[in-house]
């Protein structure tokens, strides 16, 4: 009984300093992105313009294995909508979204001084949290709930590109401009779907 015990344990403390070895070595791979940008949406078939609207939310950058290489997911915040300018009257629609990114970065050129260039391609998958319709017009607003009127969910598929640079040590910060098409129509009794550009900016935490 006391040798297999002495060899339970003598397993156990292998598999805790190989289980700690392995987060050392993941934790280097891992970094914290805190995002910031703005995007500017439209949805095809409504007969309203673009809208500029927000991104922001916390992402983790993934090391793969593979040179220049690395996924990225997260929780982001994203506002997009439509609007339009009648004779009298302007209408406005904002939907605001939880978005989870599911993302892989390659980097395809890097300097001595640490300045890197991207290519950037995924999907954002959304939920709707959101949406108003505002009116203004013959000196007065009216705001109406529209979330019924729209679809809960969708999936945006972005391509695009963006760089990063060294900020101090091994911080970094980051730019990327994507171009995102929904696969989901916007409105559920319509045809249009979302559409538009993301920029983007970031600061690059190591773990």
């Amino acid at each position: 009984m006391k040798k297999q015990f002495k060899t339970l344990v003598t397993v156990c403390a292998l598999l805790t300093v190989t289980a700690m070895e392995a987060n050392a070595a993941m934790a280097e791979k891992i970094s914290i992105v805190p995002v910031l940008g703005g995007n500017s949406f439209n949805y095809g078939g409504s007969g309203m313009d673009s809208r500029g609207g927000t991104l922001a939310g916390a992402n983790v950058y993934m090391s793969t294995g593979v040179e220049g290489l690395q996924l990225e997911t997260g929780l982001n915040y994203l506002e997009t909508g439509a609007k339009t300018n009648m004779l009298f009257v302007s209408a406005e629609k904002a939907l605001g979204y939880i978005a989870i990114p599911v993302l892989a970065n390659w980097q395809f050129y890097k300097t001595s001084g640490g300045t890197e260039l991207f290519l950037k391609g995924g999907a954002y998958i959304t939920q709707l949290m959101s949406a108003k319709l505002k009116m203004q017009g013959f000196g007065g607003s009216a705001e109406e709930d529209i979330k019924s009127q729209i679809s809960n969910n969708d999936v945006l598929v972005t391509a695009g590109f963006g760089g990063r640079w060294t900020v101090f040590s091994n911080l970094q910060a980051a730019l990327d401009l994507n171009y995102a098409q929904g696969l989901i129509k916007t409105e559920k009794d319509g045809t249009g779907k979302s559409s538009g550009l993301i920029l983007g900016t970031s600061l690059i935490i190591p773990l």
